[in-house]
């Protein structure tokens, strides 16, 4: 079909030329988007994977979020692909995926979506507009010795809101403008207080200063001609600095019982760390996917901190760690709730923890 294009453009047919790629085109996104509802099936504890395209290809990629790549197999004619995979419990699976296709060695289409199993249960009831605010702060660092940008979410009504406003710290700041929808619809509906939100952005302008940097204790043994200062110049920036900035400037309590922290992967890593160095910091402290600190070394001062794990079964490093951890916690007296997720390293399954790990706080 390509090759038809090309003829008729040589023979100055530009309109039809035109006219039949678009209609190509067209035909191609429309029927990626027609069979996506038909395309991922499950059924006893098995993934069924399939992809049919229109045109013969050379290779169709299926990649899981937070996973790996997968390769599909075809049939003879190679336009039918298909993939099965064995995920215990798939029906409560949370996927984010991408097809890749491939022709002639050249990236032909790609398709992103989700598929969510038929028995799971997602917190995800957003509002479709913001009543409260998103303001965007910065930061002068003495111990970074630079401007560190600073995301806060303010409820409905903020104004009118005591002193006494409970807050939740994010490590990742770029979160806010989308939790900050689901916060507020749980606010309506009157399962959790008006809360603030405050997110910290990291600074990944120089290849010296990347996040794994800041947030990963240690990790500048294995990246050469690194900063080593940075992770703990980063601590106390983050809890120290950010905090006095935020309850000097904004209506949010000041007390440990109200303050809560919440981090994924590198930044569970970070809050992990943030509540063994400041015990008396946070009440609550939310993880999802821990996976880097050596808990043999790990101590735990005296708290009264109470913690919310979580990991997926399809990220095998991360849920036997984050898992080791709960125990770990368990075993030292401090309370410790962990959940499984049928998901891999996925921000659909960080978001929904950390809204129900909201309700539960606030139901105590």
């Amino acid at each position: 079909m390509l090759k038809e294009y090309h003829l008729m453009s040589n023979k100055n047919n530009t309109t039809s030329f035109h006219f039949l790629k678009m209609l190509y085109v067209f035909s191609v996104l429309f029927f990626s988007v027609t069979i996506k509802a038909q395309n991922i099936k499950t059924y006893n504890d098995t993934l069924f994977v399939n992809y049919k395209s229109t045109i013969k290809l050379d290779s169709v990629h299926f990649n899981i979020k937070g996973d790996r790549l997968y390769q599909l197999s075809h049939n003879g004619e190679k336009k039918l692909w298909k993939l099965t995979k064995h995920i215990p419990n798939v029906n409560e699976v949370i996927l984010q995926y991408q097809f890749s296709t491939y022709k002639n060695s050249n990236h032909f289409l790609s398709i992103k979506s989700h598929f969510l199993g038929d028995s799971l249960h997602l917190t995800n009831q957003k509002v479709s507009a913001l009543k409260g605010h998103i303001i965007h702060d910065s930061i002068h660092s003495k111990w970074l010795k630079e401007n560190r940008s600073i995301s806060i979410y303010l409820p409905p009504n903020y104004n009118k809101t005591s002193k006494n406003c409970p807050v939740v710290y994010l490590t990742d700041g770029a979160w806010i403008t989308n939790y900050a929808t689901y916060i507020e619809q749980l606010i309506i509906n009157k399962q959790i207080p008006p809360i603030v939100l405050i997110g910290v952005h990291s600074n990944d302008n120089t290849i010296k200063q990347f996040r794994t940097l800041a947030y990963l204790k240690d990790i500048h043994k294995y990246i050469p001609d690194t900063d080593s200062t940075l992770y703990s110049k980063h601590m106390k920036f983050f809890n120290e600095e950010v905090i006095e900035h935020i309850e000097a400037k904004f209506n949010v309590s000041n007390q440990q019982t109200d303050r809560m922290i919440f981090g994924c992967s590198n930044g569970a890593a970070f809050s992990l760390d943030a509540s063994i160095n400041y015990p008396n910091m946070y009440q609550h402290i939310i993880l999802g996917s821990f996976g880097w600190l050596p808990l043999i070394e790990v101590k735990f001062k005296n708290t009264t901190s109470k913690y919310h794990l979580c990991a997926g079964t399809l990220e095998k490093d991360y849920s036997e760690l984050t898992k080791l951890l709960n125990e770990l916690l368990l075993k030292e007296g401090i309370t410790s709730h962990y959940q499984i997720y049928v998901a891999a390293h996925d921000d659909i399954m960080w978001r929904d923890f950390f809204l129900k790990s909201l309700i539960k706080i606030f139901k105590q």
